[in-house]
């Protein structure tokens, strides 16, 4: 499947996804919130997860992550990452993606701002995800 990302000023944060689906709508957030893209970029090259410093946006890999109550640890299958937006337990949301969407998603938020050598890096690893390559494990 085939996920856009389009610059739209009517979303908040200035992005929506093709197709609308909560999971992808949290990743966006997720990464806009972060302070800086290269940030973004070489955790997810590494594969590496990461929160902002207020701990209100993050995102966990196998095979541990956030629960829904923002405490302790909840199992993350394989192949999937998990997001979050913690704004209180009332408000938190808690996702599971596969990886390869949350890569797809962030190259092509990548390339909506230009960075076209590092959307191409993001590429490379979601092909290495997509066609079972063990160099990243």
């Amino acid at each position: 499947m085939t996920i856009e990302v389009l610059a739209d000023p009517a979303h908040s944060p200035g992005y929506a996804t093709l197709p609308d689906v909560p999971e992808y709508s949290l990743a966006v957030n997720m990464i806009c919130a972060m302070p800086s893209l290269e940030e973004v970029v070489a955790y997810a090259i590494g594969r590496l997860g990461f929160e902002t410093n207020d701990g209100y946006y993050g995102i966990a890999y196998p095979p541990l992550g956030r629960p829904a109550d923002g405490t302790g640890l909840a199992d993350i299958p394989s192949e999937m990452v998990q997001v979050w937006e913690f704004w209180g337990i009332a408000d938190a949301d808690n996702r599971l993606l596969f990886e390869r969407d949350y890569l797809e998603i962030l190259s092509n938020i990548l390339r909506i701002n230009k960075w076209i050598a590092e959307a191409d890096e993001i590429e490379q690893v979601r092909l290495a995800i997509d066609s079972n390559t063990a160099i990243f494990r």
